[in-house]
């Protein structure tokens, strides 16, 4: 039988173990109370009922939507990340390299793939310095480079030379060990990754005016399109009636204009080719009515080429910005746009080319930038561009086509260069030198010097030697009795009458005895008035006028006389006059002087003495 075990025991375990277990809980440390303001916990987010509404369902134009801006946010996380700013407006030689990378394709070379150009470039350059000896030459380069045209060779020589002039820590990165060559590799991938970046928005950019700048008036196309939407942009290209005449071929745009409809169809079948090879109506330079190419001549098909006014507006949007684009001539070319930002100082053939490819482009019913537009080919179209103005059938047409486009973009036909300079002859490409006065100035130096004897004045001859000086060259005041004019006398003469005899002239002087060659006379002062003449009385025999002349071989030097000596007006007023009467003639004229008498003499005192006010005498 088994034992129980008592009741005594079963309650001494019981009681044990609730000792234990009072003692676990009740004697604890209690925790440390936090002192300090309590943040309330959020909330736990309320779970959806089952009851409720019903998810919305996305539609397509909306899943289209979010699935773009994925697309943006994944594209802009494999943007390279430039180094931070050594100093405060410094950039490093990383993020100079990636600034000049965004002129590549604006101004070099816009479909260059920088990794080749990069490994082929050099090896040019070390195949033609050693032309002359093959011995030292690669095989394996040479069996590259002949695979390679040499239209091609230069093109990409020319691009390495321009990349690293615009960025020399390449260069640097190329000579380096294995660790500079990955980062080389490095830059150059952030590089090309940034010239289809800056294609992308060039084009994106362009859509938003390029209805406007495809009228020759900008006013806008009829009937309006709207690039940005989809829907909109099909209508463009060979859709719209304005935009096919700038996409048709140059040599068909008159059959265009006769029968559009016709021409449409072949150009849609493919019976009129739209390749590189035949230039757009864009490219042209408009007629009168506005259409571009109208005045297109087919014997002359250089004519008119590259002055299109979409290709203009497009450069200008691009180079100088917007606001430049429909501006005509009255712009500011300011300091944010991209030709002043790298430094472009003239254009070149690569700025019309890439303007070229982005108008064509805009205009297309394509939504997205694509380097070939059905049979027309972009690249080949940028090249043949290029290969034409730096390889012109007429240099003279090329230099103006560039002389041209800098006088739109920096109103200088030499460039920003000359534009910026502060010599007052800066327009080297203005060929009219008669309006610039200064260069006509120059012109009539150079002819001057070069006939003296037209237009220098003779000298006058110099005076005739003689042993006294001339009385014609002194003044009427310092004349002597040998001046031609005759002698007038000071004195006042009586008036003839018809009793009195023939007036005495003056003795003419004896004739100057002169060398054969005499220089001629100058011209003679004007002669006074004569006076009245007299009879000549005796004193007049012994004043110095009735002095013999003396020759002029035998002259001498003599004091000029009062006679000769005019005073002036006043004095001769206050001068008294000599009565011309003799002596005897005078006693008997001369009357005595009357006297008043007594009486009146006192009456005068009188009336005087009334006239003036007496002085009052004040005490002394």
């Amino acid at each position: 039988m088994s034992s129980r075990p008592s009741s005594s025991s079963v309650l001494h375990e019981t009681s044990d173990s609730y000792m234990r277990s009072t003692s676990e809980t009740s004697f604890k440390s209690p925790e440390p109370v936090k002192l300090g303001k309590h943040k309330r916990k959020p909330n736990p987010p309320l779970q959806s009922s089952k009851l409720g509404k019903r998810k919305h369902k996305p539609s397509d134009e909306e899943e289209d939507q979010v699935e773009a801006k994925r697309h943006l946010k994944a594209k802009s996380s494999k943007r390279p990340r430039s180094h931070r700013k050594e100093e405060k407006g410094a950039l490093t030689p990383r993020d100079q390299c990636l600034n000049f990378a965004r002129w590549i394709p604006r101004g070099i070379d816009m479909f260059c793939i920088l990794k080749d150009v990069f490994r082929i470039a050099p090896l040019i350059e070390d195949v033609r310095a050693q032309s002359g000896d093959d011995s030292d030459v690669d095989d394996a380069h040479l069996t590259l480079l002949a695979n390679i045209s040499k239209d091609t060779q230069d093109q990409m020589l020319q691009t390495y030379k321009k990349i690293i002039a615009g960025a020399p820590y390449l260069q640097e990165l190329m000579k380096g060990d294995r660790k500079k060559s990955n980062e080389l590799q490095k830059i150059l991938d952030d590089m090309q990754y940034l010239i289809g970046q800056v294609r992308s928005e060039d084009a994106a950019h362009l859509k938003r005016s390029i209805t406007r700048y495809a009228t020759f008036d900008g006013k806008g196309l009829q009937p309006s399109v709207f690039p940005e939407s989809k829907e909109s942009r099909a209508k463009m290209g060979l859709n719209h009636p304005q935009i096919a005449l700038l996409l048709c071929p140059i040599k068909f745009l008159s059959e265009y204009q006769k029968d559009p409809s016709a021409t449409k169809a072949k150009l849609e079948a493919g019976t009129i080719n739209m390749d590189a090879r035949a230039w757009p109506a864009l490219l042209y330079k408009a007629g009168a009515a506005g259409v571009a190419g109208e005045a297109f001549d087919l014997t002359n098909v250089q004519d008119g080429l590259f002055e299109g006014f979409l290709l203009e507006r497009v450069m200008k949007h691009v180079l100088t910005g917007p606001s430049s684009a429909l501006a005509g001539d009255d712009f500011h070319v300011s300091n944010s746009c991209n030709a002043v930002i790298h430094g472009m100082m003239t254009v070149e053939a690569e700025n019309i080319a890439y303007a070229a490819v982005q108008a064509r482009s805009a205009i297309t019913s394509r939504d997205k930038w694509t380097a070939e537009d059905g049979k027309f080919s972009y690249r080949k179209f940028y090249y043949r561009i290029i290969d034409v103005i730096h390889n012109p059938p007429d240099k003279g047409w090329a230099t103006a086509i560039l002389q041209h486009y800098n006088l739109k973009l920096f109103k200088d036909k030499a460039g920003r260069a000359a534009a910026l300079s502060t010599y007052p002859t800066s327009d080297a490409g203005d060929l009219d030198e008669d309006e610039d006065n200064v260069a006509l100035m120059r012109k009539q130096y150079a002819l001057r010097s070069a006939n003296p004897t037209n237009t220098v004045r003779p000298a006058p001859p110099p005076p005739a030697l003689s042993s006294s000086i001339g009385s014609e060259v002194l003044p009427p005041r310092l004349r002597t009795h040998q001046d031609p004019s005759p002698a007038v006398s000071p004195f006042p003469q009586r008036l003839h009458t018809h009793n009195d005899p023939s007036p005495a002239t003056s003795p003419s002087p004896p004739a100057l005895s002169s060398p054969a060659a005499a220089p001629p006379a100058p011209k003679p002062h004007p002669k006074p008035r004569p006076m009245p003449v007299r009879k000549p009385q005796v004193q007049d025999l012994f004043s110095p006028a009735a002095a013999p002349l003396v020759s002029n071989s035998h002259p001498v030097d003599t004091a000029p006389s009062e006679a000769s000596t005019p005073l002036p007006r006043k004095k001769q007023k206050l001068a008294q006059q000599e009565s011309p009467l003799t002596e005897s003639e005078a006693e008997e004229v001369e009357t005595p002087v009357r006297k008043l008498p007594r009486k009146t003499q006192s009456k005068a005192k009188t009336a005087k003495s009334t006239s003036t006010p007496k002085k009052w005498k004040g005490k002394k």
